[in-house]
């Protein structure tokens, strides 16, 4: 045995830096006093039982601890750790010690088959561990009772001087060795020893912890004063009411008639009036806080949102979708409809910048360039129009995309909250219901689902992209034909524009071609390429111009 003195400012880092260079296989704390509840997190032992590397035993001393151990009670079961308590019962029954490894069964039925199935259970769980069951001094014993707590209470008041236990957590840790034991086996000279032992901290929990530490150190925590003020700021604007609904009534028309007039400067005005990310961000603080009215109002907000801006999007669609040259939907309109998995990453990103511009003040400025980014008005927008003008692909891919802007909006607000310091309301971890925990499940899992498409649609988008524009003589040919039978219209020339990558057809015509004739030439130049092309017609005399992209279409 060698005894070291050690002279450090902190002590809990001297003990790991002693942790680390003598790589022990356990480190034994004490504790001479009985818990109180915020005793465990607070003290050098805890701390160690916390984070050790290496397996961690706390003891509680009795009166007669140093003088006798000849009957130990070990709990068999009880969490991931009990087969460490369990390994150490070889040890002491080598030592001398009477061991008895216990194993609480359920009650029901008849009790001698229950006895039965718990031995039958404990061998099993004892072999699991490594142990003999006929081990000299190894004497296995089985308890009925549905609290396994009082049950293990009720069997060390039979005269046990070590009651070794393996935590499954420090809530269960506290409860069931200082606050069920009756308080005649903690005090005086015949107390129960009570000992508590761990695995050691995995790798992966050390780095985090170690991750964790940085970002707290480095990154500018929220004071007290601005997590009030973030509260308050978010709390009245995730609240559906007549500004909430008049702004996100007035967005939608805005982004309708700049999406109809195919205006991206409309558009972005649109995004600068539209009330829908608060409530975001204030869904994302909810499931960090806690908060479950806070997450009902932020809920509530989006949801009536949402529907308000689609009846809108619907409406301007019906009574102003004629004005769309041919039926056909414009340029605006049709990328919002495609959305790929970059969407969502701007959405996450978007997210943690909104709730970290939210959450300082001084940043506030920031926050119109974040609602450019996250587009969520012009998505339901384009959804209602393309539901009015028949056009149900583009409404389902602006869903989809205002569908990723929201799950990671709430997940990337989320994370810039708990990275800035903002932390549950509740005083107590373990009465924190588990919704949150569910909520963010299924967010994620959500995500997850929505990522498929949105992959598929980033990986067809490059492919697109990639594949050569060629205007063949064989193109021009069955252009040309389909050009010289309509009447009125004459070819000119074919050409590829490399700078937009489009094909470019001019025509000679008095009139404006028919959508026929229009429909006609994109398809041609999608059936001759193999994937869809902007065709922009451009005829003289006239002065008209349009812009025509078709689908792939099989030969006939």
């Amino acid at each position: 045995m060698h005894l070291r003195s050690v002279a450090h400012p902190d002590a809990f880092a001297a003990v790991m830096r002693e942790l680390k260079a003598t790589r022990p296989t356990l480190v034994v704390v004490g504790r001479q006093e009985r818990l109180s509840n915020a005793g465990l997190e607070s003290d050098l032992a805890g701390l160690v039982m916390e984070q050790a590397p290496c397996d961690a035993l706390m003891i509680r001393a009795s009166g007669a601890s140093g003088q006798r151990c000849g009957k130990v009670l070990i709990p068999a079961s009880g969490g991931p750790h009990a087969p460490i308590a369990l390994g150490l019962a070889h040890g002491l029954a080598k030592a001398g010690a009477e061991v008895h490894p216990l194993y609480v069964e359920q009650e029901g039925g008849d009790d001698q088959e229950s006895r039965e199935v718990g031995h039958r259970r404990l061998t099993k769980v004892l072999k699991d561990a490594g142990l003999d069951p006929q081990l000299p001094g190894l004497r296995p014993r089985v308890e009925l009772g549905d609290n396994p707590g009082r049950a293990i209470a009720i069997v060390a008041e039979e005269g046990y001087d070590l009651v070794l236990v393996g935590a499954s957590n420090q809530g269960f840790m506290q409860r069931l060795l200082f606050g069920t034991l009756p308080e005649n086996l903690l005090e005086g000279d015949s107390a129960v020893a009570l000992a508590v032992v761990r695995r050691g901290t995995p790798l992966q929990d050390r780095v985090g912890a170690w991750l964790s530490e940085r970002v707290e150190r480095y990154l500018p925590r929220l004071s007290r004063e601005d997590r009030l003020a973030l509260f308050s700021r978010l709390e009245s604007g995730s609240r559906f009411d007549v500004d909430f609904l008049a702004l996100i009534s007035l967005s939608t028309g805005i982004a309708s008639f700049g999406l109809l007039q195919n205006s991206p400067a409309v558009v972005i005005g649109a995004m600068l009036v539209a009330p829908l990310m608060t409530p975001m961000v204030g869904a994302g603080l909810a499931l960090v806080q806690d908060n479950v009215v806070l997450a009902k109002e932020a809920a509530r907000s989006i949801l009536f949102g949402f529907l308000t801006a689609l009846l809108i999007g619907v409406l301007v669609g019906q009574l102003f979708g004629w004005v769309l040259p041919g039926g056909r939907l414009t340029s605006e309109l049709l990328a919002r409809g495609g959305p790929n998995a970059l969407d969502l990453g701007v959405a996450l990103l978007s997210g943690l910048a909104a709730a970290y511009a939210i959450g300082r003040p001084s940043l506030s400025g920031a926050l119109p360039g974040v609602a450019i980014a996250a587009a969520l008005v012009p998505p339901i927008s384009t959804a209602g129009i393309s539901l009015a003008r028949g056009h149900l692909a583009n409404a389902r891919g602006a869903a989809l995309l205002f569908g990723t802007n929201l799950v990671a909006i709430v997940l990337g607000a989320a994370i810039t909250f708990l990275l800035v310091g903002v932390r549950p309301r509740t005083a107590k971890q373990g009465k924190r219901r588990y919704w949150v925990r569910r909520i963010v499940v299924g967010l994620v899992l959500v995500l997850g689902v929505l990522a498929i498409p949105l992959g598929l649609g980033l990986l067809e988008a490059v492919s697109d992209s990639s594949k050569p524009v060629q205007v063949t003589q064989v193109l021009e040919r069955e252009i040309e034909v389909r050009v010289e039978a309509d009447p009125a219209s004459t070819l000119v020339s074919i050409g590829h524009n490399h700078t937009r990558d489009q094909v470019e057809i001019l025509i000679a015509s008095a009139d404006e071609p028919s959508p026929v004739l229009l429909a006609d030439l994109a398809r041609i130049v999608a059936r001759r390429l193999g994937h869809p092309v902007p065709v922009h017609i451009v005829t003289l005399r006239h002065a008209w111009n349009q812009v025509e992209t078709a689908p792939v279409e099989s030969a006939r």
